[in-house]
């Protein structure tokens, strides 16, 4: 979806993404409006995204979107982990042994493996 952007005076960056709909492209780039356009999805958009001249930055935009993704997915290994808490206390506790359990201490450090890889 392409919205339209501009940068307020106060230096806040206002999207619409209504108003190619209500004006035409012309219109639009010219005073008052002075708006720029970008093709990303709009409920993505963030301030942090765009250059002072507010030229859309891919670079950023992605670096952001990757670290979102890497954080969801440590959140979500990092719970997975939390399911196998117990063992430890087993087996510090002398009711099992890591031979019982080898296979998913194994698993569990996969899980950590992956999320020293994303950052975490």
């Amino acid at each position: 979806m392409e919205v339209c952007v501009r940068k307020e005076p106060s230096g806040l960056i206002y999207v619409d993404r209504t108003a190619l709909s209500r004006f035409s492209r012309e219109e639009l780039q010219k005073e008052p409006y002075n708006y720029t356009f970008v093709e990303v999805p709009f409920d993505d958009i963030q301030g942090s995204d765009f250059n002072d001249d507010l030229t859309f930055n891919t670079v950023k935009y992605n670096a952001r979107k990757t670290n979102e993704s890497n954080t969801a997915q440590i959140n979500e290994l990092k719970a997975k982990l939390r399911q196998y808490d117990y063992i430890g206390v087993k087996i510090a506790t002398g009711c099992a042994t890591k031979e019982e359990y080898a296979d998913e201490i194994a698993q569990c450090e996969q899980w950590r493996q992956q999320i020293r890889q994303l950052g975490g």
